[in-house]
């Protein structure tokens, strides 16, 4: 079979997308975009007078406390707000813009180190999990190794667990991709359309990121 050039006019960006349908951000966010981004998660609204879950604004915020009143909070179904939800992603982001593509840990005597494998949105497996191991800690470092999202349900509450934990304590708690830290898998296996129904899928596109 002979393999022949495409038609560069035929070939050049992506098709049009159908009027009023979403289409996922195919191009990186860059740090203009991600200030822009910023700016427009503070305008959003306040949650209700009677949200008893946690609030986040910076880094800073999270404690032991803190994460414990998250996992009580999001067991019973609740969600950060959508202003906190916005700005952990924004946060997580350039904590991990900060980190190298290839982290190095070294384990030393008298430490060990707490390796979690694939977690699809398996919050309560998560929680069941935690209660074993305690916490991370700098002698108890997590690695989470790839596939937070997608199959399970309960993928926003994992991922943005597993970034608070993070952010927290950037030293204690590590990632690697796996082949669902990738937009057509999340649009396919669930993490997408789990985004859109509890927060937008603007959001969805900052996860990509």
């Amino acid at each position: 079979m002979e393999m022949k050039p495409m038609d560069a006019k035929a070939s050049s960006g992506a098709p049009a997308a159908p009027a009023g349908a979403w289409m996922p951000r195919l191009t990186p966010w860059g740090a203009e975009d991600l200030v822009k981004e910023r700016q427009r998660a503070l305008t959003f609204d306040e949650p209700a007078a009677d949200y008893a879950g946690p609030r986040y604004t910076k880094g800073s915020d999270i404690t032991d406390a803190w994460l414990q009143k998250l996992m009580d909070f999001q067991k019973t179904g609740g969600l950060l707000p959508k202003k906190d939800a916005y700005l952990v992603v924004l946060d997580i982001i350039a904590q991990l813009k900060s980190e190298g593509a290839m982290g190095e840990l070294e384990v030393k005597a008298g430490e060990s180190l707490t390796v979690f494998g694939d977690l699809h949105g398996q919050y309560f497996d998560v929680l069941n999990i935690l209660g074993l191991s305690g916490m991370p800690s700098t002698k108890t470092p997590f690695l989470f190794n790839g596939d937070f999202v997608d199959r399970g349900s309960w993928s926003i509450e994992v991922i943005l667990l597993l970034y608070c934990m993070k952010l927290k304590d950037p030293k204690t708690v590590y990632f690697n991709r796996g082949n669902h830290e990738m937009l057509e898998a999340n649009l396919i296996y669930g993490f997408a359309g789990e985004t859109g129904l509890k927060y937008d899928l603007d959001l969805f596109n900052l996860f990509s990121e």
